[in-house]
């Protein structure tokens, strides 16, 4: 077993997972929980309307009619780190 002045060295494994919804995050944590991973970080990444939600403006713009605000979607990055001793 590797040991450094009496002390045990540990191995860590990071993992990062992107998701479309929470539930698909609380289900994918519990399946990677039973592995020993575990959430250190996540965040909230706003969806990049570019180009298509810029032409849909210009269009409602040029026919005179209001455009209804399109729905932000956000997705999760979820950085999950499992330790272990190593060998």
């Amino acid at each position: 077993m590797a040991e450094a002045d009496g002390e045990q060295l540990m191995a860590q494994t990071m993992l990062v997972r992107n998701y479309g919804s929470e539930t698909d995050y609380q289900r994918d944590a519990q399946e990677l929980a039973a592995y020993g991973f575990r959430p250190t970080s996540v965040t909230a990444v706003p969806e990049n309307r570019g180009c298509l939600y810029m032409i849909l403006l210009l269009l409602g713009w040029l026919s005179g009619n209001l455009l209804v605000q399109m729905p932000t979607r956000t997705s999760l990055a979820v950085t999950y780190e499992q330790t272990r001793l190593a060998q």
